[in-house]
């Protein structure tokens, strides 16, 4: 299992998950 692959998988998927919160923030406001 290679940890670099599964970090940058994770980081991404945060990345997402974050700026799905953000859009959904924007438009609700």
């Amino acid at each position: 299992m290679n940890y670099k692959q599964t970090y940058i998988i994770s980081e991404q998927t945060i990345t997402l998950f974050v700026a799905a919160i953000i859009i959904t923030t924007t438009t609700t406001l």
